[in-house]
């Protein structure tokens, strides 16, 4: 009988303490204002020890994207029409010592990987987002894939 009171009450604890830790779900959903330019800045580093061909190389980059997001539409379903742009892109690399860099805002002309790097911060995609942030529609990126496929620096 003692044993199935603690049994009970064992349970009885368990049946209390579960909904304090119950996890509350949240639901975040994006709140922009038409005409609103939203930037965002990346930056990677990335240090690469290779072996190729019985060549050791020895790689560190470092790489800064500037993206800009403009809302330029809330549409009659709530989503958000925004165009989406590469403002610069910066590249900075040592490869076994020699230094290289490359800016999309250089004035050096005759440069095909900044050219590269210009033709990509002139392309612009439009972007449709739920109020979740989930993509719906995408435009443009047969844009960026010409792009791509036009320069054998980038591919």
């Amino acid at each position: 009988m003692k044993s199935r009171l603690i049994l009970l009450l064992f349970f009885a604890i368990l049946w209390a303490a579960n909904p304090v830790q119950a996890e509350s779900k949240i639901l975040l959903r994006l709140n922009l204002q038409k005409g609103s330019i939203y930037e965002m800045t990346l930056v990677t580093s990335s240090n690469i020890d290779q072996e190729m061909m019985g060549q050791k190389m020895k790689i560190d980059q470092k790489m800064e994207m500037v993206f800009t997001y403009e809302v330029m539409d809330i549409l009659p379903n709530h989503n958000f029409q925004i165009d989406f742009s590469i403002v610069k892109t910066k590249l900075s690399m040592n490869i076994n010592g020699k230094e290289v860099d490359l800016d999309s805002e250089s004035k050096e002309d005759g440069n095909a990987m900044i050219s590269a790097l210009k033709d990509i911060c002139m392309a612009t995609l439009s972007l449709e987002i739920n109020p979740k942030g989930q993509v719906e529609k995408l435009e443009g990126i047969d844009v960026l894939k010409k792009i791509f496929a036009g320069n054998p620096q980038l591919v």
